[in-house]
């Protein structure tokens, strides 16, 4: 009833009840209405909450009446919070033991209730590495490497015990390729990047706890091979926090610095793109945050500061004269409007559709503007619009300013590009829990390596002295380099694409951290150029958890811990009951599967929370359970709730029984012992079936099933021939000797 009664709670919601006759949901757990808790009474007319008053009617005889009058319920005080809080705990403890009997067992054999961390074992640990060849690292030792085709997924937990990797590019190419990392919450809303601009001092990412979280190494151009790093804490991927010196500069207010061309070849229809894509900017920044600051540079051949320091909500628009093109003037007016305006981070964005030619006043600019800005978080964004625009003068303004390079090829693109910057910009997203992370790569000087190859090292250090911007060789010399789990040779993509997405990573609540590789819709993604990283990952995640989010939420592992505490409420009366977990402990340097006792107090609720806690600290990598029996003796039960199939071997005069709750048995029937108990535990009445197979000296669960089916006839053979219709007096006799036979053969049988 319990059981049933939450599941109406998770379709209808907190149903408040309407009289004190009629409690509903929650007042079934609290014995009177919910809203005697929020402290004064209430009734329900019509689906509106109202509230009694009391008012004295003057007449001939006094008399007291009761109005009503409508109340909001919402918010609710402390203590309606407790009392639903303590009305659900008390209906899923009695949900919990509604459906378990008490289990008797012989008080000289030893009970143990044994939760096995163990998942299924993955195909990919069988895989070899006869395949796997490194392109650019022909004497890498890759015997372990695990080889993942286009949309393969495993969990990383099966392949490695730690929480911390390190990712490698290796690439042959005289140009720079970039390695990025971007973040997103579970909305899909993004959360940050970590890319070549924070190989710089202070480029470290953390958590909310003051952890590392990601570290980029140096920014290197070209090599053979060129080799690029970046390392990232799992362990530590929750909340998105500030580094420990900078919190307040984290939440500061934005100032965006436009410098928009209006030389002659932006006159008509790419001027009226530009305002579009730039009023597309503004509606989605002002989504963000309204407390932002704009100023607009309009340059030519010269350069003019139309709007300094004004709020984003005020909406300014940029005028048209026409004129020739540099880029010097316009970053020196950038330059001066930042000096100006203290209040917020700057963020420059540059356009031009053309040519200017003037490097040797540019570059110095832009490299100025850095070294001043920096320490205040200058982020530059340099968008080339058109088809003859220079794209390698704003490469390398970017490149001096250590920021980003869009190219626009249309309208559409230039639009996408601004509503990107407003949307990735944002300090203002409410949920910072890091669920997914992508890893990408691009072409930033539009030349494809010949060679190339992702790879992902474990790290047993800590990251407490790694900076950004750490030279890999000389971290090397000091830290022991972990074994590579995955290699990818990424040649072919990175030479056709110059955006590549090559994997993926999010959270699962039955199986941590899995690893996807996503060149598969790298592919099919907008790709061709390298601009948008952050937009083709985005249309990615969408893509791919829109397919995940059909798939069940069920958690095996925390279907594991409640039916352990449902086990040892079954056997609480039994003298010698002990509870373990096993798995291969995170802290654990040989890998080695340990086992760790457990002690349960009897409350459900209390038992459950412990035993989750506590196996978190275990991987859930494949471990054969035959390891982990030899302690057993003779006369002991063994009760194995685990979320994989594998049955161990069960040493002589040990009684054993697995719950099964993922219910992959049914697929391993040829590899169960005779004399073993297999169920599957997704159902609640598992520990019934259980007990009853126990009460019957240990019979499997088809025998269970057949005790109740009635003696079967024997088919007729194909050549035996068929009966005739006799009358129903030999019917009867016939009949009577039939079932006399079959008592017989039923206790020869026996």
């Amino acid at each position: 009833v319990c059981y049933k009664l939450l599941r109406r709670l998770r379709s209808e919601g907190l149903v408040g009840g309407r009289s004190d006759a009629v409690p509903g949901l929650i007042g079934e757990f609290l014995g009177e209405p919910i809203w005697k808790a929020a402290g004064f009474p209430l009734d329900r007319v019509n689906g509106v909450f109202m509230s009694y008053q009391e008012k004295e009617v003057r007449g001939d005889a006094k008399r007291i009446s009761v109005s009503r009058t409508a109340v909001p319920i919402n918010p609710p005080t402390t203590g309606t919070i407790e009392a639903v809080r303590t009305a659900l705990r008390k209906a899923a403890e009695l949900a919990a033991v509604a459906v378990v009997e008490e289990i008797a067992w012989s008080p000289q054999g030893r009970v143990f209730l044994w939760y096995d961390r163990s998942a299924e074992e993955a195909d990919i640990l069988s895989t070899t590495s006869a395949a796997a060849e490194d392109p650019c690292n022909p004497e890498a030792d890759l015997s372990q490497v695990a080889q993942l085709e286009a949309g393969g997924m495993v969990p990383l937990e099966q392949i490695s015990t730690c929480t911390r990797f390190c990712f490698e590019l290796r690439y042959c190419s005289s140009a720079t390729v970039d390695l990025n990392l971007h973040a997103y919450n579970r909305k899909g809303q993004w959360l940050f990047n970590s890319t070549y601009r924070d190989s710089r001092r202070g480029g470290e990412k953390w958590n909310k706890q003051g952890q590392k979280i990601a570290i980029h190494s140096q920014d290197v151009k070209g090599g053979s091979p060129a080799l690029r790093c970046l390392h990232i804490d799992l362990g530590g991927m929750t909340e998105l926090g500030a580094a420990p010196d900078a919190a307040e500069k984290e939440l500061s207010l934005c100032h965006f610095i436009f410098c928009m061309d209006d030389s002659g070849s932006m006159g008509g229809r790419p001027w009226e793109d530009l305002i579009k894509a730039y009023q597309a900017f503004l509606e989605d920044r002002l989504k963000q945050s309204e407390d932002d600051l704009v100023s607009i540079v309009v340059f030519n051949s010269s350069s003019r500061i139309e709007v300094k320091g004004a709020p984003l909500k005020s909406k300014p628009l940029p005028k048209f004269k026409s004129g020739g093109t540099a880029f010097g003037p316009p970053l020196e007016d950038a330059i001066r409007v930042m000096s100006e305006v203290a209040d917020g981070t700057p963020i420059l964005i540059f356009m031009s559709d053309g040519q200017a030619g003037d490097t040797q006043k540019s570059f110095p600019a832009a490299k100025r503007m850095r070294e001043m800005f920096d320490d205040q978080g200058l982020q530059t964004h340099f968008v080339g619009f058109g088809q003859s625009v220079n794209e390698t003068e704003l490469r390398g303004l970017a490149k001096e300013s250590a920021g980003l390079h869009h190219p626009a090829r249309d309208g559409g693109q230039l639009l996408s590009i601004f509503s990107d910057i407003a949307v990735t910009t944002s300090a203002a997203v409410a949920d910072r829990k890091v669920f997914a992370l992508m890893l990408s790569s691009q072409n930033f000087e539009g030349q494809a390596p010949s060679k190339a190859s992702i790879s992902l090292r474990e790290c047993d250090y800590a990251f407490d002295d790694l900076k950004a911007g750490y030279e890999p060789e000389t971290l090397w010399k000091t830290q022991k380099r972990g074994p590579t789990l995955l290699m990818s040779n990424v040649s072919e993509i990175m030479q056709s694409h110059g955006t590549c997405i090559h994997g993926m990573m999010y959270k699962s609540s039955s199986s941590g951290w899995i690893y996807r590789n996503s060149v598969d819709e790298s592919l099919q993604a907008e790709s061709k150029m390298a601009y948008q990283a952050t937009r083709v990952c985005s249309q990615i995640f969408k893509s791919v958890f829109g397919e995940l989010s059909l798939k069940s939420t069920f958690d095996p592992e925390k279907t594991a811990a409640m039916r352990i505490c449902q086990l040892r409420h079954a056997f609480r009366k039994h003298n010698s009951l002990q509870t373990v977990i096993t798995g291969v402990p995170y802290s654990s340097h040989d890998k080695k599967p340990a086992a760790k006792e457990v002690s349960l107090s009897g409350s459900i609720i209390q038992d459950f929370t412990s035993l989750y806690e506590t196996s978190r600290t275990m991987s859930t990598r494949f471990v054969d359970p035959s390891t982990l029996m030899m302690n057993a003796r003779s006369g002991d039960l063994v009760i194995r709730v685990a979320s994989n199939a594998a049955v161990p071997a069960v040493p002589s005069g040990v009684h054993y029984a697995q719950i099964d709750v993922r219910g992959e048995a049914v697929n391993h029937l040829d590899q169960i012992p005779a004399r073993s108990i297999v169920l599957p535990g997704g159902a609640e009445a598992c520990i019934k079936l259980l007990r009853n197979c126990l009460l019957k000296d240990g019979a499997g669960l088809l025998d269970h099933v057949a005790s109740f089916l009635p003696p079967n006839k024997p088919p007729r053979g194909k050549d035996e021939p068929r009966q005739t219709p006799k009358s129903s007096t030999s019917a009867l006799v016939q009949v009577a000797t039939e079932l006399d036979e079959g008592e017989q053969e039923d206790k020869h049988g026996a």
